[in-house]
């Protein structure tokens, strides 16, 4: 028996249909295009009935309208982050080195304020230790400026991973205080997927944030 039965009434059946022409359109209205128009090139091996109503079924297929295409939504930044959240494969924009904007891991916090001190502390120590000539103390003075705000500027970065101001970057000036913030900074997580300084930067094997 065909899943909706002998004399069942399936849309686009004809109403004149008698009982076995029903139960024709019943067995085959579920078949493809193809099954169809293989037995009518075999139509000799049919009853004639069924040749009719087959021939019905393929012409009300003719008149039915192709089924519209499901809209695909245009991908663009904002569905991308609906659609996948807080997966870090989205990539933020490039990072530049000079900028306080975007944000930073903990590894490259790590590895750039530590290349960063080896000069500071060199020229600090030695223009307090050495009997530098006055062109070389200003080199000094000058190279240590640059790289307290340098490091500045990466340490802004990293307090926006965590989704705070960079401004509580100034506090790293004061002694002491410096080293425990430099502590806290390498070991707390940046926030996962976008904050309000924008997307996270890029995992890597030696920290996840």
């Amino acid at each position: 028996m065909s899943p909706t039965g002998q004399n069942s009434y399936i849309p686009g059946m004809r109403s004149d249909y008698t009982n076995r022409q029903k139960k024709i359109y019943s067995d085959y209205s579920f078949k493809s295009d193809a099954d169809l128009m293989h037995i009518l090139e075999n139509q000799n091996k049919y009853l004639p009935e069924v040749i009719l109503v087959i021939r019905d079924i393929l012409e009300e297929r003719k008149t039915q309208p192709d089924p519209a295409p499901e809209e695909v939504p245009e991908m663009n930044e904002t569905n991308i982050r609906e659609d996948i959240g807080n997966v870090r494969f989205i990539k933020a924009d490039k990072e530049n080195f000079f900028s306080p904007k975007g944000r930073i891991g903990r590894d490259k916090y790590f590895v750039r304020t530590v290349l960063l001190n080896i000069p500071l502390l060199i020229f600090y120590f030695g223009s307090i230790h050495l009997d530098f000539a006055l062109d070389l103390v200003l080199l000094s003075q000058l190279v240590i400026l640059v790289c307290l705000i340098l490091k500045l500027i990466q340490t802004f970065k990293r307090f926006h991973d965590i989704n705070a101001s960079g401004w509580h970057s100034l506090w790293t000036l004061i002694p002491g205080v410096n080293v425990v913030l430099w502590l806290v900074l390498i070991l707390v997580k940046g926030t996962p997927g976008e904050n309000k300084f924008g997307l996270p930067p890029e995992a890597t094997k030696h920290f996840k944030s």
